[in-house]
């Protein structure tokens, strides 16, 4: 699947930024994988999704953006704030300042980003199972960081424990996956974190 979608227009002079979101924030895409963006608006109140061709545009207002931060931290509109693949538009200088001193509760955090995982690796499809393990080896790297955040996009070397952690989950049963993610792989101490998903400090 080839990108033919120049993501400048959608730089309106409300834009503070557009991001790719999903297996292609995370560097977990394949040739068949969808594009998905989040664009997040400074203008009226507005969160559509436009899907043409493979490729879904979520367009967000910076007030729904923001309560969703507050309300369900740990989900699509945290990844956005924390990726490092962002085009950024002309309001950017005026509202990310803001966003970027935004630091979720860590019970608050943990709890959501717990329940998504659970929810995901009780699914069939290997990539919501993979999902699971991306949402654990996060929320690891956001409590071990130092700096209460963490980078959505996998360097090269945590994609591989992620995907040998997924295969292992995915011929179980979802019981036996659920408690292996609680157990092992969800919320570990700092040296066992490090090892199992080799992440490093954003």
């Amino acid at each position: 699947m080839v990108l033919s979608l120049d993501l400048r227009q959608f730089l309106a002079e409300d834009t503070v930024f557009i991001t790719p979101t999903g297996s292609r924030l995370y560097g977990l895409e394949n040739a068949e994988s969808d594009y998905d963006f989040t664009v997040l608006s400074a203008g009226d109140r507005i969160s559509t999704v436009n899907h043409s061709n493979s490729i879904d545009i979520r367009r967000v207002d910076f007030l729904t953006f923001a309560r969703g931060l507050r309300d369900r931290p740990g989900g699509v509109f945290l990844e956005a704030l924390y990726s490092q693949k962002k085009i950024l538009g002309p309001q950017a200088v005026a509202y990310l300042p803001y966003l970027h001193s935004f630091v979720p509760k860590a019970t608050g955090l943990q709890a959501n980003m717990l329940k998504m995982a659970i929810a995901a690796v009780r699914k069939e499809p290997y990539k919501r199972v993979r999902f699971a393990v991306v949402l654990a080896s996060r929320w690891n790297q956001w409590r071990w960081s130092g700096l209460n955040r963490y980078n959505p996009s996998l360097t090269a070397e945590e994609r591989e424990p992620i995907e040998v952690l997924a295969a292992r989950l995915f011929p179980l049963e979802p019981d036996e996956r659920e408690r292996i993610l609680r157990d092992e792989l969800f919320d570990l101490d700092e040296p066992n974190a490090r090892a199992l998903y080799r992440f490093e400090s954003p």
